[in-house]
């Protein structure tokens, strides 16, 4: 009996360990505040990425959903403040059916608590995975890779919201 507890605490450690060595998903972002300001000071605003993961923002936010326009920046960088994870694509409709539908699926698997997909037109990459100071860029759709930027980031912004 005590081996057993003694193995199922090792492997409690080396779990932990793991998770603790394993950097966050993503690329780290200085944060640039959190100011509610307007919309001119908004687009006047040099952001550190494309999307913007954190600064000057909307006193308002963006829902969690699944959007087929693009939607206000300064209020998606709010929800960010949330907790929120925000993926943006830049590609249309007609060319990439296959991929919103993969994104939407992984979106709803997830039960849409916190997430927001949105398209974006001037995106450097097909796809863009953001949270408040976090990033990660990509071209190819990888449903495990964006589970696992989600479970690490959702509800992880500095303003602690019920939604």
């Amino acid at each position: 009996m005590k081996l057993w507890k003694i193995g199922a605490l090792a492997i409690g450690i080396i779990g932990i360990m793991r998770y603790v060595a394993t950097p966050p998903p993503g690329q780290s972002k200085p944060d640039l505040g959190r100011e509610h300001v307007s919309q001119e000071k908004i687009a006047a605003f040099a952001y550190n990425s494309n999307p913007p993961t954190s600064g000057p923002h909307d006193p308002d936010w963006i829902k969690s959903g699944v959007y087929i326009e693009p939607q206000n920046e300064g209020k998606l960088i709010h929800s960010l403040e949330h907790g929120y994870v925000v993926i943006s694509y830049n590609c249309q409709a007609e060319q990439c059916k296959m991929l919103i539908k993969q994104l939407e699926d992984v979106v709803r698997e997830k039960k849409l608590k916190k997430l927001i997909l949105v398209p974006r037109k001037n995106l450097d990459t097909k796809i863009a995975l953001t949270a408040w100071t976090y990033i990660d860029t990509f071209n190819d759709f990888d449903a495990k890779h964006i589970e696992r930027f989600i479970d690490y980031h959702r509800d992880q912004g500095p303003e602690k919201t019920m939604e």
